[in-house]
């Protein structure tokens, strides 16, 4: 396609661009979901080479002919969402830069897809006034239970695979703790009722021990429940470099608690939440553990690996002799108590190992903090777009 470039120092010279979706060309309803309530304005990026929505997912990579190029964008409707545009000016010439259009989802669609569905998004350019014509992108829409939590390419930038900003989304997880949901409560006052403690005070106490003792209530009431858990991780289909995980919702999770460590992190995690502690999701190669804060803000970091929940004979670790004087008699020699040792044991390992690659960029190594997170704007997957009904 040939563009006579305004101000360009080879008139008639031919403009390449192309059409294009982040994550591969795979959407996920979550990542829309969980983002929904969030106030961005176009243009404010952190990156200068990228213009329109801040968080926008299908744009344009185009290399700037000449200083000043005067953009548009334009996407047009779709089953998802309806049309938008974007008009920037790009600074510098012989620059690539992405320009994404700011999409208006239709929520009730998205979380309508029950299984993973072709789309397309179509996106026209025009260049100083000179329209380029329009090209067409297929992608995948994956359902509300598909959590993407990293990528290792970013689109028309190849340059920035890993180390790039953008490739680790680890607090999409954090769209699945859910601290006002009904089994969060019903779990915190099953954990009352085993008599682990008298009342849940968070970090009230200032003892960092009881803090372990509490996160150790919850656990003895879900191993009452005869929940189990497994790790799970996968690579998303077709691509080998956007890394997801299946998460069902805290609905699905309160029929059966059972499942995988992720969705254990979860639940968890929303009953943390409930009684005043810091939860973090940890995210170690193949495995999503727990991380807890054992005194608010202190950076006393523990790891929880949730596979060890009701397993019978679990290897030895110290933390059941640390926490013995803490407990009441019945739990002192309990085998719930090795159990919550040995998860302790290799998830604090991890938490100690990789503390500082956390922040490497590489989605097989994170720790996100689901408090900051609530702050950073990401909502429960219940609320996010007007909210999910409970059949969905």
């Amino acid at each position: 396609m040939l563009f006579a470039a305004e101000n360009s120092s080879e008139p008639g010279q031919e403009i390449p661009w192309e059409a294009m979706l982040e994550f591969d060309g795979h959407l996920f309803v979550s990542l829309l979901l969980a983002t929904a309530e969030m106030k961005t304005i176009d243009g404010e990026n952190i990156d200068d080479s990228v213009f329109g929505d801040p968080n926008g997912l299908a744009g344009v990579v185009i290399t700037a002919p000449h200083s000043k190029t005067k953009v548009k964008v334009t996407a047009r409707g779709g089953p998802f969402w309806e049309g938008g545009a974007t008009e920037c000016v790009l600074p510098r010439a012989g620059e690539k830069y992405w320009i994404a259009p700011r999409l208006h989802y239709r929520y009730d669609a998205l979380k309508a897809v029950m299984a993973r569905q072709p789309c397309e998004v179509a996106l026209a350019l025009e260049l100083d006034g000179t329209a380029l014509g329009e090209k067409t992108v297929a992608g995948t829409v994956h359902p509300v239970k598909d959590c993407v939590f990293g990528t290792r390419v970013s689109a028309g930038f190849s340059d920035k695979v890993l180390g790039y900003t953008f490739s680790q989304f680890g607090w999409l997880f954090a769209a699945y703790v859910d601290e006002e949901h009904p089994f969060a409560e019903e779990l915190v006052k099953e954990a009352l009722a085993t008599g682990v403690v008298r009342v849940f005070d968070g970090y009230r106490s200032g003892d960092p021990e009881q803090a372990l003792v509490q996160v150790f209530a919850l656990w003895e009431a879900l191993t009452r429940r005869g929940a189990r858990y497994h790790h799970y991780m996968r690579v998303t289909a077709a691509s080998r470099d956007v890394f997801s995980e299946p998460v069902r919702t805290m609905d699905e999770i309160a029929a059966r608690p059972s499942g995988t460590s992720a969705e254990a992190v979860a639940l968890l995690s929303s009953a943390l939440l409930r009684i005043g502690l810091r939860p973090f999701i940890v995210i170690v190669s193949e495995r999503i553990q727990l991380g807890v804060d054992r005194s608010d803000g202190g950076r006393d970091y523990v790891g929880i690996d949730p596979i060890y929940m009701g397993v019978e004979q679990p290897p030895d670790s110290r933390w059941p002799a640390q926490m013995r004087d803490s407990l009441p008699g019945p739990f002192k020699d309990s085998p719930a108590l090795a159990a919550y040792g040995a998860a302790l044991a290799d998830g604090t390992d991890d938490v100690v190992t990789y503390a500082k690659r956390f922040e490497d960029g590489d989605p097989r190594l994170q720790m996100i903090d689901v408090r900051q997170a609530r702050v950073d704007g990401i909502a429960p997957l219940r609320k996010g777009g007007g909210g999910m009904t409970k059949s969905e």
